[in-house]
């Protein structure tokens, strides 16, 4: 097989077969503008439709800016959650307290119930001491 590209013509040889395309034909597009950006009206109303179905929460709108379209019964609320954080003090890192975590308790290790699998399949462990079974195919080594 063969292909060669000279002036917009692609051809193909295959043995004693020949096909030609005229790339510059073939690129055209309808001059039809209404036809091209079907795709780009259908995304827009999928976003529309997602923004009427996700209500989001007073304090997203103040993350995200949104301050424009809200009610006095929102605005309320956001100044009353940001005079809750003005209240709360932030620790110095030199005075933050550490806490070691203990490895006093021993997590229960369930035993894992092994089923007879078909003969295409077999069981592999993750872990070296026999744990985390995963099932894969017989000839996979």
């Amino acid at each position: 097989m063969m292909i060669d590209y000279d002036d917009g013509l692609m051809k193909v040889r295959l043995d004693d077969e020949e096909i030609n395309f005229n790339l510059h034909n073939a690129m055209k597009h309808s001059k039809d503008k209404g036809a091209c950006f079907e795709v780009d009206a259908t995304d827009e109303v999928i976003m529309d439709t997602r923004k009427q179905l996700h209500k989001p929460t007073a304090l997203e709108r103040v993350l995200t800016d949104a301050l424009n379209v809200l009610s006095a019964k929102e605005d309320k609320e956001i100044e009353e959650c940001l005079k809750e954080l003005e209240t709360l003090k932030e620790i110095p890192p030199k005075k933050a307290k550490v806490e070691e975590l203990k490895d006093n308790e021993k997590v229960e290790e369930s035993k894992v119930e092994m089923k007879v699998l078909p003969s295409h399949l077999k069981y592999v462990f993750l872990e070296e001491d026999g744990t985390q079974p995963v099932i894969i195919d017989e000839s996979i080594n």
